[in-house]
C-alpha cells in the first residue's frame, strides 16, 4: 500500500502546486502586491506557511499518513522566495521499543511499550517557538544612499508588527523622484515581498506607506534577529537606491518624538554612508516631565573600535526658531563597541517642552575621534502613515442624545508639526456653538480643552491647522486621547462626540469617509447612531464595503443590515452582509449597471435597517466615479474577455484553504454563515432565517434559527426537546449547506452565488429522515406585465407597481432606457397566440434574433428565441481557439475569437500532431 500512498501523494502535491502558481494577485488601488499575499506551499486544498510540517491527508480510503512527514521549504528563483513541498517517509526514524510487546497507538506512526512517552519523529525538527512578545512590536530602520550619488543618510522607516501584518511608513527627507517600490530582502539578498509605492505629493517630504500580509513565522524570526533589510527602488535605480536593515525599536515607553541626523562632512570616498537617528519618548513624575533619548549612530563607532578604549561624546539640544540658543549640553564616553546612546534630559520647563512639541529644537552630536565629526538633526514629532480618525454621535456624547446627529473627524500632523483638522458634521438639532478638542481629565468632572475650532466652521465643515499644540497634545494624539466634542444651543455640554483613534495605513480607507445619519431619513429618525462608510470598486466593478456604527447603546447585537439601492424609490436595491457587532465588510458582485451609473451622480443610498427601525435607521450618499455602466455592455458584445478569464484560475484562499472557483463552505468564525468562492472573490452571507408562526418557539442547540417548540409525527404531537433526545441525533443531512439539521427544523436553503433563497423553504420531515424542500407560491396578480416588478432583489413574488404622478426619477428614466416599455396600442392577442414582445417589437413562437442595445447596436454574441410566449436570451458559448493569445482576431460581425492565417499552433497542440505522426509512422513500420 504504501508505494501507491506515495504515488497519490506526488500526484496530489504536483497539481496543488500548479494551482498555487496561479492563484491570482490582489490590488490595492495603486498600490500592486507583486508577489503572492501568502507565500508557502500549497498542499491537499490548505496553503502551508515557509517552514511549516505536517502530516498529509489524502482523504477517503487513505486518512492521514501518519508515517510521512511533508515540510514547506524555502527556495530561491530568480532572487524571489518560494516555497516548495517535500515529503518523506519517517517510519525508519522511529527509535527501537525496549518491551517485547510494543503498541501502535491510535494516530501515531511508532510502536512504543505502554509505559513509554511517545516521542514523535515529525516533530524532532521544527520551527522556533514564536515570541509571544512579537504579537505588537515597534521596529526601525536608518535609510542610506547605496547608489554612490550623495553618501547620506535620506530616510527613516518606521515598522509596525500585529500579529502576522506588518506595517511600514517610510520618510524621506531629501528629494528622492520616481520611487517605484519597496523591498524587503534577507541576508542573502533575496525578495521576499515587493509593493510599488504611491506617487510622492511633495519632492521634499515624501511617505511611502504599505502593509504585508501574512508574513510567515520565518521571516517574522529574521525580523527579530535584525536580518531583514528595507530597500526603495527608483526609475534610476531599479536594484535600489535606499537601503536599510531593520531593528528592533529598544524604547521602554512609546515613541513620540524623533530625528534623523546627517554628518558634516562629505564621505564619497567610503563605501557605506555614516548617519543617525535619534528616538524620544516622555516620562512624567508627578508634574515634571522627562525626556528619554535613544541615539543610534550607523557607521561611525565600529572604526574607532582596535583605536580607543572610550570615545568623548558631546550630545547638544539647540533651539532652532528665531535666535539659535543652546538649550541642553551632555558630555560623555562612549565605548566603541557600545551601538546604543542612552541619556535624559530631566525636568524640562514648560518652554522647553512647547519647543520640543512644535519642532523647534535640533539635536547635534559630535563624536571626538579623529575624524571630530558631528552629526545633525531637527527634532520631529513622529511622522507615520498612521491616519487619525474619530467619528461623533450622540450615543458617545458625556450626556447621550438622540437626535439622528452625526460627525467624522480627520487629524494629520503637518511637515511644519501642526496638526491639521478636518471636520464633517451633519443633522444637528439646533445652531453650532463650540466644536472643541478635548484631552484627558484633570480633575473628577473637569475635561481640559485644548482648542476651540467653531471659528473655522461653515456649512457643516470645519477645517484648518492648530499650531499651539504642547507635548500634552502631541502625547495624547499618538496614544488615543484626545476627543471631539460639538456643542449646540440645545445640548451645551455637547450633542455629538468622538474619540480621536489611530489606524495603520490600509489602502481601502485613504478617502474621507461617508457619513451615515438618521438625520437624512425621510422623516428623520432620532437615533443616537451615526457611522462611516468606504466604498471603493475595482477594475472588475466589484464594489468593496466597510461600514462601522458608533454611538450603539444596550446590548442590540448583530441586528444591522446594510442596504443599497438607486435613489429615493428604491430601484434596483442590493442587500449587503449583516453585521458583526458594529462593523460590516464585504465585496458585492453582480450590482447593476444602473446602480453605477447612478452612484457616479450622487443618486446611490447606503442605508443601514435594523429590528427597530426596518425600513432605516441610519443612511447617507455614495458617490463612487466609476465606468462600470460601459464595461457591461463591452463584455456583452465580445467573447474574448472570457476567453482570456478562462486561462486564470480564480479559487480563493479563506483560513488558509484554497477553494475552488464556485466552492461553498460555513465560516470558520461563524456557523450560522455561509460564503462562496466567486472569481477569486470571498463572499459571504449571513442564514435568513424563515418566518416562524408558531406561538412556543425554542432554538436547539447547532441550530441558527429558531422553530416551534411542538410538532406533529402523524400520530402524537411532540415537543422538539423530546423529540431531539429521541430521534434528532441523527437529524437530515442537506448538501447544499452540507450541514445536518435536526428533526422539525425549516431554514432557507443556500444558493452560490445568490446567498439564501427565501424562494424556497426547506425542512427536515421527523420519521422519513429526509429533507423536503418547497417553492414559494406567488399571488396571481391582475395586473400587466409591464406593471409587475420585484421590491428587491431577493423577493420570491412579483407585485404590482403602484401608479404614481410624481416627477420621473433617475429610476423610471433608466427603465425607459432600457426599452423594456411595451408601445402603446399593442396587440396581446399575438401574445396568447404564443407570441412574444421583446423591446416592443413581435416575435413568433420559435423566432430566433439578436437584441439590438443603443448605442452598440445588435448584439451578435446574444441570441433570443421565443417559446410559448416567453423569449429567453443566451450568450454563445465559443471554443478557444488552439494558437498564442497574440495570434487570435475577431472579425466584425462575428461573435467568437479565430486563429489568423499561418498562425502557430499552441505548443501543447504541436506536440499532440508530432506525437500522432510518431505512432502513425511507428506502426506503418
Amino acid at each position: 500500500m504504501w508505494p501507491i500512498c506515495l504515488c497519490l501523494l506526488i500526484l496530489q502535491s504536483t497539481v496543488f502546486a500548479d494551482r498555487a502558481d496561479r492563484v491570482p494577485l490582489k490590488e490595492h488601488g495603486v498600490q500592486r502586491v507583486k508577489n503572492r499575499l501568502f507565500p508557502g506551499c500549497s498542499f491537499g486544498g490548505f496553503v502551508h506557511e515557509l517552514g511549516d510540517t505536517w502530516n498529509p491527508d489524502l482523504g477517503s480510503p487513505f486518512g492521514i499518513l501518519h508515517c510521512v512527514r511533508c515540510e514547506c521549504l524555502t527556495i530561491t528563483k530568480k532572487r524571489r522566495v518560494v516555497g516548495k513541498t517535500k515529503c518523506q517517509n519517517i517510519k525508519r526514524d522511529c527509535p527501537e521499543p525496549l518491551c517485547k510487546e510494543p503498541v501502535l497507538l491510535p494516530g501515531q506512526c511508532c510502536k512504543t511499550c505502554p509505559t513509554q512517552e511517545y516521542s514523535n519523529p515529525a516533530n524532532s525538527e521544527g520551527l522556533v517557538p514564536e515570541n509571544p512578545q512579537s504579537h505588537h512590536q515597534e521596529f526601525y530602520s536608518l535609510l542610506t544612499d547605496v547608489s554612490f550619488t550623495t553618501k547620506d543618510v535620506l530616510g527613516r522607516g518606521y515598522f509596525t508588527l500585529e500579529e502576522s501584518v506588518l506595517c511600514f511608513s517610510i520618510v524621506c527627507e531629501r528629494a528622492l523622484l520616481e520611487v517605484t517600490s519597496v523591498q524587503f530582502l534577507d541576508a542573502d539578498s533575496n525578495i521576499l515581498y515587493e509593493q510599488n509605492a504611491t506617487q510622492p505629493t511633495a519632492a521634499a517630504s515624501m511617505k511611502v506607506c504599505g502593509t504585508w500580509e501574512h508574513i510567515p513565522r520565518v521571516y517574522k524570526a529574521a525580523l527579530l534577529s535584525g536580518g531583514l533589510r528595507a530597500v526603495l527602488t527608483t526609475e534610476s535605480f531599479p536594484d535600489g537606491q535606499l537601503e536599510g536593515t531593520i531593528h528592533v525599536n529598544e524604547l521602554d515607553s512609546q515613541e513620540i518624538f524623533s530625528a534623523v541626523l546627517h554628518s558634516d562632512i562629505s564621505k564619497l570616498d567610503e563605501e557605506t554612508a555614516s548617519g543617525g537617528i535619534t528616538m524620544i519618548s516622555l516620562e512624567k513624575n508627578g508634574d515634571i516631565e522627562h525626556a528619554i533619548f535613544l541615539v543610534k549612530l550607523h557607521n561611525v563607532f565600529e572604526k574607532y573600535q582596535k583605536q580607543l578604549d572610550t570615545i568623548p561624546v558631546t550630545i547638544t539640544v539647540s533651539r532652532t526658531g528665531g535666535r539659535q540658543q543652546r538649550i541642553n549640553i551632555i558630555n560623555m564616553q562612549i565605548i566603541p563597541q557600545q551601538a546604543t546612546i542612552r541619556f535624559r534630559w530631566e525636568a524640562m520647563t514648560n518652554q522647553e517642552l512647547r519647543w520640543l512639541a512644535r519642532q523647534q529644537l535640533s539635536l547635534s552630536v559630535n563624536v571626538q575621534g579623529a575624524l571630530a565629526e558631528t552629526f545633525n538633526g531637527i527634532i520631529k514629532i513622529k511622522q507615520t502613515c498612521t491616519a487619525f480618525r474619530a467619528a461623533l454621535s450622540g450615543g458617545d456624547a458625556l450626556i447621550s442624545s438622540s437626535t439622528g446627529a452625526g460627525g467624522t473627524a480627520d487629524f494629520s500632523i503637518g511637515d511644519n508639526g501642526a496638526l491639521l483638522y478636518r471636520i464633517h458634521i451633519m443633522g444637528m438639532s439646533s445652531p453650532v456653538t463650540a466644536i472643541t478638542i478635548e484631552g484627558e481629565t484633570i480633575k473628577q468632572g473637569q475635561i481640559r480643552i485644548v482648542s476651540n475650532f467653531v471659528r473655522s466652521y461653515s456649512d457643516g465643515w470645519a477645517e484648518g491647522a492648530f499650531h499651539k499644540q504642547n507635548t500634552k497634545e502631541v502625547e495624547a494624539l499618538l496614544s488615543n486621547k484626545l476627543f471631539i466634542n460639538v456643542a449646540t444651543e440645545r445640548f451645551s455640554d455637547g450633542e455629538i462626540r468622538g474619540q480621536v483613534v489611530g489606524e495603520m495605513f490600509q489602502e481601502d480607507r485613504s478617502e474621507f469617509p461617508f457619513l451615515l445619519t438618521g438625520s437624512e431619513m425621510e422623516p428623520v429618525v432620532r437615533t443616537p447612531i451615526a457611522g462611516q462608510a468606504w466604498i471603493s470598486i475595482n477594475k472588475l466593478c466589484q464594489i468593496h464595503y466597510e461600514i462601522i456604527l458608533h454611538g450603539i447603546t444596550g446590548n442590540r447585537g448583530n441586528e444591522f443590515v446594510a442596504v443599497i439601492y438607486a435613489d429615493t424609490t428604491e430601484q434596483h436595491k442590493r442587500n449587503l452582509i449583516t453585521f458583526n457587532r458594529n462593523r460590516a465588510e464585504g465585496t458585492a458582485i453582480g450590482i447593476s449597471k444602473y446602480l453605477f451609473q447612478a452612484m457616479n451622480n450622487e443618486y446611490v443610498i447606503l442605508q443601514i435597517n435594523s429590528k427597530g427601525y426596518p425600513a432605516g435607521e441610519i443612511r447617507g450618499k455614495v458617490t463612487v466615479i466609476n465606468n462600470c455602466q460601459d464595461t457591461y455592455e463591452l463584455l456583452m458584445q465580445s467573447d474574448e474577455t472570457n476567453n482570456e478569464l478562462d486561462e486564470v484560475n480564480f479559487s480563493c484562499v479563506y483560513e488558509r484553504k484554497e477553494y475552488e472557483d464556485g466552492a461553498s463552505w460555513t465560516s470558520a468564525f461563524d456557523s450560522c454563515v455561509m460564503c462562496s468562492c466567486q472569481r477569486s472573490m470571498v463572499v459571504c452571507d449571513r442564514m435568513l432565517c424563515p418566518t416562524v408562526t408558531c406561538e412556543n418557539t425554542v432554538q436547539l442547540e447547532g441550530e441558527c434559527c429558531p422553530s416551534c417548540g411542538v410538532v406533529s409525527t402523524g400520530e402524537i404531537a411532540l415537543s422538539l426537546p423530546d423529540l431531539a433526545q429521541e430521534e434528532v441525533a441523527s437529524g437530515c443531512f442537506f448538501e447544499a449547506d452540507q450541514k445536518w439539521h435536526a428533526y422539525a427544523t425549516s431554514w432557507h436553503p443556500y444558493i452560490p452565488p445568490f446567498g439564501f433563497s427565501s424562494c424556497a423553504l426547506c425542512s427536515c420531515v421527523p420519521g422519513k429522515n429526509e429533507v423536503s424542500c418547497t417553492r414559494s407560491t406567488c399571488l396571481t396578480l391582475t395586473c400587466s406585465e409591464d406593471e409587475q416588478w420585484r421590491a428587491n432583489p431577493t423577493d420570491c413574488c412579483l407585485q404590482c407597481r403602484a401608479k404614481s404622478t410624481e416627477s420621473p426619477t433617475i429610476s423610471s428614466t433608466m427603465t425607459e432606457m432600457r426599452g423594456l416599455q411595451p408601445a402603446d396600442g399593442v396587440d396581446t392577442s399575438k401574445k396568447q397566440e404564443g407570441g412574444c414582445y421583446f423591446k416592443k417589437e413581435f416575435f413568433s413562437n420559435g423566432d430566433d434574433w439578436h437584441p439590438k442595445v443603443a448605442p452598440f447596436g445588435s448584439l451578435n454574441c446574444i441570441t433570443c428565441r421565443c417559446k410559448d410566449g416567453r423569449s429567453k436570451c443566451g450568450r454563445k458559448k465559443c471554443l478557444r481557439p488552439a494558437c498564442p493569445r497574440r495570434a487570435r482576431v475577431q472579425e466584425p460581425g462575428e461573435c467568437c475569437l479565430k486563429c489568423v492565417d499561418g498562425a502557430s499552433l499552441r505548443k501543447s497542440s504541436t506536440k499532440r500532431l508530432r506525437r500522432k505522426k510518431a505512432s502513425k509512422s511507428a506502426k506503418s513500420v
